[in-house]
């Protein structure tokens, strides 16, 4: 990635701060269930026996409680985190970046699926999230597919995309 053309400034920062908060919600809930867990374990408050195990149903309540904003956030980072990019450029017909765990991630040859791809809202979200105000360029490559978290104001980028790139137009390659 040293001899590129780098479009930092492409990425929306608003889909940056978005996945940062959703790595460190992750690891914040898991911290607090492990605690909690400990818990429900070792606590005599409200126990069941289940198989010699006592558990706990007093503090098994905000695990549960816990699960479905952990979920979003776990689905957020495997379908958005791993498939998009956080840094992005273009070396010749290739398409070069990391994603949100810095990973190298790259495309050849890539085919532009969707210019303007955003996230469906799922029902524990809420509808104010700047997630859904976030664009995508989806970008494909057989059975591998990317997204690029564009802002709209960058045109240079998208002529550099569009001239690397076989996209869709009318159902076509053109």
């Amino acid at each position: 990635m040293k001899d590129c053309d780098k479009y930092d400034f492409v990425i929306d920062d608003r889909f940056v701060h978005r996945m940062n908060r959703a790595f460190i919600m992750t690891f914040i809930w898991l911290v607090y269930i492990s605690l909690f867990f400990y818990y429900v374990l070792t606590s005599n408050a409200w126990v069941i026996d289940i198989f010699g195990i006592n558990i706990s149903t007093f503090y098994l309540i905000p695990i549960i409680a816990i699960i479905p904003t952990l979920h979003e956030e776990l689905m957020m980072i495997v379908n958005y985190g791993i498939n998009s990019f956080k840094e992005v450029c273009i070396i010749g017909n290739k398409i070069v970046g990391k994603n949100f765990i810095n990973q190298e991630i790259f495309i050849e040859n890539p085919v532009i699926i969707d210019w303007n791809l955003y996230i469906s809202k799922t029902w524990y979200m809420s509808k104010n999230d700047d997630i859904f105000k976030v664009g995508f360029i989806k970008i494909s490559k057989r059975d591998k597919f990317l997204l690029i978290p564009y802002s709209k104001n960058n045109m240079s980028f998208i002529k550099k995309l569009q001239e690397i790139s076989n996209f869709k137009q009318n159902g076509r390659l053109g």
